[in-house]
C-alpha cells in the first residue's frame, strides 16, 4: 500500500524587473507525489500562472488575463520525468523573469522529491522564430545546468531537446529579487493595525472636537458678556455726555 499526498495552493507576486512596471500575477499550484512500497516515488507539479494587472509609471494599464500551464511528471519506471511544453511564456509577458522562476520553481521542488530522476523535454519550436528568443531560452536552460541537444536530422534547435542526468545536479541557487510574494496575512496585520491607529486618530479627533466645542462655548458667553458691557459703557457715555449738556447749557449759556 503507498502513499499519496496530494496538495494545491495558490500564491500572489508581484515581478519588477522592468524599470518603472509592476506585474502582478498569481499561480495556482498543484503537487501530486505518490510512494511505493520500495520507497519509489512519483511525482507531478503543475503550476498555472494567470497574469492580473499591469501598473506602468504609476498608471494601472488593461492587459489581456491570460494562463500559461507548465506541467512536469516523472516515470517510475524509467527513473525520470519530462517537462510537457516545456516553459512557455505568452508574449506580452515575457521579459518580466516569470518564465525563470517558474521553472526554478517547478525543478526545485522536483529535485527535493526525485534527486536521481533524469530529466528530458522537447524545446519550445515558438522561440525558434527569433533569434532572440532563442538565446534567451538557450541560456535560462544552461544557466540551470541542463544540456541543449540539436536536432541530429536538422542540425538546428528545432524539435532539438534539453536534457540531465539527475535533477540533483541542476543549479537552483539563484535568487529572484525582481519578485516579490504578496503576503496577504501582512497585509491584513498592517490594514488592522492602521484601523487601529485610525480609532486611535478618531478618539482623538474626538476630544479635539469636544474641547474646541467647551473653548467656543466659553467665547460665545464671553462675547456675550463683552456686548453686554459694551453697551453698558456706550450708554454710561450717553448719560455722562448728556448731563454734560445740561450742566453746560445752564452755567456757560
Amino acid at each position: 500500500m503507498g502513499k499519496l499526498n496530494d496538495s494545491k495552493y495558490t500564491e500572489f507576486y508581484i515581478t519588477n524587473k522592468k524599470e518603472g512596471e509592476q506585474l502582478f500575477f498569481k499561480v495556482d499550484y498543484h503537487i501530486n507525489t505518490y510512494e511505493y512500497e520500495n520507497k519509489d516515488i512519483n511525482f507531478s507539479m503543475e503550476a498555472a500562472v494567470s497574469y492580473l494587472f499591469l501598473i506602468k509609471d504609476n498608471k494601472h494599464q488593461e492587459k489581456a488575463r491570460r494562463t500559461n500551464r507548465f506541467v512536469i511528471e516523472s516515470i517510475v519506471s524509467h527513473k525520470s520525468c519530462t517537462l510537457k511544453d516545456s516553459i512557455l511564456i505568452t508574449d506580452e509577458y515575457r521579459s518580466y523573469g516569470i518564465g525563470s522562476f517558474l521553472l526554478n520553481k517547478i525543478l526545485s521542488e522536483a529535485a527535493k522529491h526525485i534527486p536521481d530522476y533524469s530529466l528530458t523535454a522537447k524545446l519550445s519550436v515558438v522561440d525558434e522564430r527569433e533569434e532572440e528568443n532563442r538565446l534567451r531560452r538557450n541560456a535560462l536552460y544552461e544557466n540551470a545546468g541542463f544540456r541543449i541537444i540539436m536536432d541530429e536530422n536538422t542540425n538546428s534547435y528545432i524539435n532539438g531537446k534539453i536534457e540531465i542526468d539527475k535533477l540533483s545536479n541542476l543549479k537552483l541557487e539563484r535568487k529572484f529579487d525582481y519578485i516579490e510574494i504578496i503576503d496577504f496575512y501582512k497585509i491584513a496585520d498592517r490594514l488592522y493595525k492602521l484601523s487601529k491607529e485610525n480609532e486611535k486618530l478618531l478618539d482623538e479627533k474626538d476630544k479635539f472636537y469636544r474641547l474646541f466645542n467647551t473653548y467656543k462655548a466659553k467665547n460665545n458667553d464671553l462675547d456675550a458678556k463683552l456686548e453686554k458691557y459694551t453697551r453698558s459703557v456706550v450708554i454710561l457715555i450717553g448719560i455722562i455726555f448728556f448731563i454734560f449738556l445740561i450742566l453746560y447749557f445752564r452755567y456757560f449759556d
